[in-house]
């Protein structure tokens, strides 16, 4: 994900590693995980599971918590899809693409609170989200 694309200076405030998975949430220099405007965040789900399956958990798991979410799907090929959904239970927007890879899904996703929509800052997020792709483990053979 090519986060330098924006000119936000980024920390990541939040790393949880576990059998089952990773993810890795990043805020704007001087707000915290517990107080953020902007989030950035990647995620990997361990599982054999396929996109769709992992996408309907996902869904069930947002509209459980927000019956009343809108989720729509921006984009979609053969490996991966993006979508958006607008919480006002949660006060946020978040664009976030889910990618099949050899060892599980990968998910990147922009979060920002309603009342902090910037539309330019939005697109841009858009384009890099949409830009990204996985690219293989240097480390494995």
């Amino acid at each position: 994900m090519a986060m330098g694309n924006d000119s936000m200076k980024w920390k990541i405030d939040h790393l949880d590693r576990s059998p089952s998975g990773f993810i890795a949430e990043f805020v704007p220099e001087g707000q915290t995980i517990q107080a953020w405007d902007q989030m950035v965040a990647q995620q990997i789900t361990f599982t054999n599971a396929n996109l769709s399956e992992h996408i309907k958990q996902w869904k069930n798991m947002i509209t459980t918590g927000d019956p009343d979410v809108i989720v729509s799907q921006e984009t979609s090929n053969f490996s991966s899809i993006t979508f958006s959904y607008k919480s006002q239970k949660f006060n946020e927007y978040s664009l976030r693409k889910f990618t099949k890879g050899s060892d599980g899904i990968y998910a990147l996703a922009y979060h920002v609170r309603l009342n902090q929509i910037d539309p330019k800052r939005v697109n841009l997020w858009t384009e890099i989200i949409s830009d990204s792709d996985l690219v293989r483990n240097p480390e494995k053979r």
